[in-house]
């Protein structure tokens, strides 16, 4: 009798030293993401990642010569798309979870795929002669073409929603379309 007790006590030591590592390895692993997060961010804002994209959105080229001659903001923009190349490769060997990425990236994915991907990346290519230079940007890039205006709207708000608060969002919506001349009732899912 006594030996089962002994044996049930193991037992339940042994479960709980489980559930402890199993839970410490969960926080770890958290930890582990959020130190990425916080690189990721060092790492952009050392490719002076806002200048780039601000820089690539006013960009009305197309082709790389003209662009190549006359563009001020070269670095910035090369800069941007190696961060992106950097940030997709490390989707691709699933060191960084895709959506986290697309949760932060997604609309200069966008704003890259509309601006630079065809001409830039080919006259990048060809200047430095390296067929598959930025080939980590051009397939993420592709993958955001793939998702419509239309849904790429419906998660912002769900995500403004989320991060924002309801009364908050409602307020933000109203405002939005104050500015643009338009009232119209906020509908709810």
């Amino acid at each position: 009798m006594i030996s089962y007790v002994i044996t049930f006590a193991s037992l339940m030591f042994g479960l709980l030293a489980i559930s402890l590592t199993v839970w410490q390895n969960l926080i770890t692993r958290h930890a582990l993401r959020a130190q990425s997060f916080l690189t990721l961010h060092g790492l952009e804002l050392n490719s002076s990642y806002y200048e780039g994209v601000r820089a690539i959105a006013t960009l009305n080229y197309s082709d790389f010569e003209t662009f190549s001659m006359s563009e001020k903001s070269q670095r910035e923009i090369y800069m941007v798309v190696s961060f992106l190349d950097f940030v997709a490769i490390l989707v691709e060997d699933r060191y960084l979870m895709r959506q986290n990425a697309w949760d932060i990236y997604f609309w200069a994915y966008r704003i890259c795929n509309d601006k630079l991907l065809t001409w830039w990346l080919a006259g990048q290519r060809e200047h430095t002669n390296q067929s598959m230079l930025f080939s980590g940007f051009e397939r993420m890039c592709w993958q955001v073409r793939q998702i419509s205006p239309s849904d790429s709207q419906k998660f912002d708000e769900i995500r403004y929603r989320r991060v924002l608060g309801e009364s908050v969002y409602e307020a933000y919506v109203l405002d939005k379309q104050n500015q643009k001349g338009k009232r119209r009732p906020i509908q709810n899912d």
